[in-house]
């Protein structure tokens, strides 16, 4: 049986340290002062499980959060007082491909929709074939793509997607 939970402080920070250990390229993970920093911000954390197994974790913010972050790799990049950001979408890898994530990606979209969000965006890796899962899911507004953003296991370009 699938459940969703929102966890907050400590327990947040404990299940995103264990989703990026598995879950991102080594050049991705947050060192102890990057978390600290993360973390010291206004997180919405959206756990899925199932049979009490850890599945999936998605991370939401205010855009207002992250646009200092982002304006560094994507410099148009302008924050709306009433969007939020899906800063993060992981899924262990024996659970991918199963669905988790396109729950997840609806989880994230209804619970900014909930919390008064006018727009919901993301940047997303385009060599890795989510964007186009996302695109698929979300239907969203492609508006731009972002080269050489920063290198990750070779990607070099994102896309901002208005969700």
């Amino acid at each position: 049986m699938t459940h969703v939970s929102f966890p907050e402080g400590e327990a947040l920070k404990s299940l995103f340290v264990q989703f990026d250990e598995v879950c991102f390229p080594e050049e991705m993970h947050l060192d102890d002062e990057e978390l600290l920093e993360f973390f010291g911000r206004n997180l919405i954390g959206i756990l899925l499980t199932e049979n009490d197994e850890l599945v999936a974790l998605g991370i939401l913010m205010k855009e207002e959060e992250v646009a200092e972050e982002i304006e560094d790799f994507d410099p148009l990049f302008i924050a709306s007082e009433d969007g939020y950001y899906s800063y993060s979408v992981a899924v262990k890898p024996e659970f991918e491909g199963k669905g988790y994530a396109s729950t997840m990606l609806q989880l994230i979209r209804q619970t900014a929709t909930e919390r008064g969000g006018k727009q919901l965006t993301a940047h997303v890796r385009t060599s890795n074939g989510w964007h186009k899962k996302r695109a698929k899911l979300l239907n969203p507004d492609v508006r731009r793509t972002v080269p050489n953003a920063w290198e990750i296991d070779g990607d070099v370009e994102f896309q901002l997607l208005r969700l």
